[in-house]
């Protein structure tokens, strides 16, 4: 049985396809950003006297980091290696046993809307209408905030971070009742990081987005004796090529209530938030 001639035309063009292809040398695109570097996070704190404990968080991973040098005589500091293109909150503990901690209010996809942005650059593409952030927007987003559902008793907005259409909030969130894991007397305290658009022509809570920041349980000895205060001048950043500025930090002999939580003030502590970006 003979062989049809279209198939035998058709068995040496695909021999010729393939040899070809062969001798094509195939590449891989380099990707269109370049990893980023390590870098050392370095400054001075004063009075160096004061400080007892020094780390950084990551608010983003949860990681914590160690200071790799801390000279008790001068104040200087360096945390040694740490990822670049990241956010680091540093944290210090005083003699006197307060906390005073930076806070991370970038948006939760600040490292995509960096990437977004050169990109609309290179392409000559407009950046999108900003929206304009005024007091209505920020007594808005307090509603927003006050009327979730929420198990806690005391709900206090502490800082809140405008962008245009975008907010960050740092939320304190206390329940001093018994609750289904606590034993009597037991306070759970916690603080979150909210994050809102403007959409639509109204501000909304993006979902699952929300980000802990620290939660703990405390007994009434624990609880009197607990001070923490959140300042976002103590967040550095430190970018793709692992560089960042260098930190000056002076201690302050006393902080901002609205930023401020301890077991001693009242439990509805009526103070308004700090609004940045206004």
């Amino acid at each position: 049985m003979s062989v049809p001639a279209r198939r035998l035309w058709l068995v040496p063009g695909v021999a010729l396809l393939l040899a070809a292809a062969a001798l094509v040398e195939l590449r891989v695109d380099p990707p269109s950003v370049a990893p980023p570097k390590a870098g050392d996070l370095a400054g001075v704190i004063a009075p160096a006297a004061n400080v007892a404990e020094l780390a950084a968080v990551s608010r983003v991973t949860g990681e914590h980091y160690v200071a790799s040098s801390f000279d008790r005589s001068s104040g200087s500091f360096r945390f040694a290696g740490l990822p670049g293109d990241a956010t680091y909150d540093l944290c210090i503990v005083t003699a006197d046993g307060r906390r005073l901690e930076g806070i991370d209010l970038a948006w939760f996809e600040a490292r995509f809307q960096r990437l977004a942005t050169d990109r609309r650059r290179a392409l000559g593409l407009p950046e999108p209408p900003p929206h304009r952030f005024t007091s209505a927007d920020a007594a808005e987003i307090l509603r927003l905030a006050a009327d979730r559902p929420d198990f806690a008793e005391v709900v206090r907005p502490m800082i809140l971070r405008a962008d245009g259409g975008r907010a960050v909030m740092l939320l304190e969130r206390v329940r001093a009742d018994r609750f289904h894991e606590a034993g009597p007397g037991e306070l759970l305290w916690r603080m979150d990081l909210l994050y809102f658009t403007f959409d639509a022509g109204g501000w909304r809570i993006v979902p699952d987005t929300r980000r802990l920041v620290e939660r703990q349980r405390f007994d009434p000895a624990a609880w009197r004796t607990f001070a923490i205060a959140y300042d976002p001048a103590l967040s550095v950043v430190l970018d793709a090529d692992g560089r960042a500025a260098r930190v000056r930090i002076d201690l302050p002999a006393t902080t901002d209530p609205a930023t401020t939580r301890t077991g001693t003030m009242p439990l509805r502590a009526d103070t308004p938030p700090v609004v940045i970006g206004q």
